[in-house]
């Protein structure tokens, strides 16, 4: 059995184990000067400058939250901080 603990941003086995790093993330809803969508972690001190923004939901890797950031923006891009395995640009 899997336990989430939403303050943490883990989930746990029932023995304690951190099991799964799961972040929350969201798309800034204004493009940068080339365009871009960037995509950040809920922790992402960026994400706190972007006037408004998307959740995107609960992903345990940034690949899956660019994805879901596709359904709404036509061009996205990881956030060169929180999300650097998915920046691209």
């Amino acid at each position: 059995m899997i336990f989430i603990d939403f303050a943490d941003e883990c989930a746990f086995s029932r023995k304690g184990e951190a099991v799964l790093d799961y972040k929350f993330y969201y798309v800034n809803d204004n493009a940068q000067v080339n365009g871009d969508h960037e995509v950040h972690q809920k922790s992402c001190s960026w994400l706190d400058l972007a006037p408004s923004k998307t959740y995107l939901g609960y992903y345990s890797n940034c690949m899956d939250a660019i994805e879901k950031a596709k359904t709404i923006y036509n061009q996205v891009d990881g956030c060169v901080y929180c999300c650097n395995q998915c920046h691209k640009s």
